[in-house]
């Protein structure tokens, strides 16, 4: 059975956790550094950046709220059919 690169990597880093914690922390603390730099503050941001970013963030909010709605919706429904109550 073959293995994907991301079974490979979990592994690996289970076995480093376990084995060399040092090395585990210094390797995670690298990876956090990489993403905060990746990352932009929102007040590094020009006005017009900063109303885009804001917007992209209402339609991702809104779309997770739906999504939990209609899913609480259809557990609800499932739950009627059975004829249990909440």
């Amino acid at each position: 059975m073959q293995l994907t690169g991301a079974e490979r990597q979990k592994r690996y880093l289970e076995r480093l956790k376990i084995e060399q914690p040092e090395k585990y922390e210094e390797k995670r603390k690298k990876h956090l550094d990489k993403i905060k730099q990746r990352q932009k503050k929102i007040a590094n941001l020009s006005e017009e950046e900063k109303t885009i970013q804001r917007k992209k963030w209402r339609e991702a909010n809104k779309k997770r709220k739906d999504k939990k709605q209609e899913f609480l919706q259809k557990q609800n429904e499932e739950k009627l059919k059975k004829g249990e109550k909440f």
